[in-house]
């Protein structure tokens, strides 16, 4: 039986393929390299770096370790705007699934789904950024630091 995750994801929802394959790759990094809250500096750079490799511009550093971008439509005037949030830390827990992409950091591991959250977020933000012609608007993409201890990088990302 063939494992779901090894192919990529078929594109009705109308998102390019390579996009989703990103997507399961930034996943699994992020799954393997997990961070606790308050000290994603290899997760922001690593998700800096990802957004990048996707010609998306303008991505700040927010609440500490957090990120975020604008992605801006130009296919027709429009003031609206959302925002669309991902959580990026992990927790204190030792990861035994046995997977190919177990953490590497002893004791730390995404076991709350922060890393997919993550993930789709990437995702989001490559399709949108490549359509961004056929909108109007602004989708703000928010990778949050810190949701699972304090200081709470959510208050800190409203602030």
């Amino acid at each position: 039986m063939s494992n779901p995750e090894d192919s990529a994801i078929a594109a009705p929802i109308g998102i390019d393929g390579g996009i989703l394959d990103r997507m399961i790759e930034v996943r699994r990094h992020l799954h393997r390299h997990p961070e606790l809250s308050n000290r994603e500096a290899a997760t922001q750079s690593y998700l800096r770096e990802m957004l990048a490799g996707q010609g998306i511009e303008n991505i700040r550093a927010v609440a500490g370790y957090g990120l975020a971008v604008d992605i801006v439509g130009t296919g027709r005037p429009s003031n609206r705007k959302i925002a669309i949030r991902a959580d990026i830390d992990a927790l204190p827990i030792e990861e035994e699934s046995g997977v190919d992409f177990a953490s590497v950091n002893p004791g730390v591991m995404h076991a709350c789904g922060h890393d997919a959250h993550a993930a789709m977020g990437f995702a989001v933000a490559a399709h949108l950024h490549r359509t961004r012609d056929s909108f109007g608007g602004t989708v703000r993409l928010i990778f949050q630091p810190a949701e699972e201890d304090e200081p709470s990088g959510g208050k800190r990302v409203v602030a």
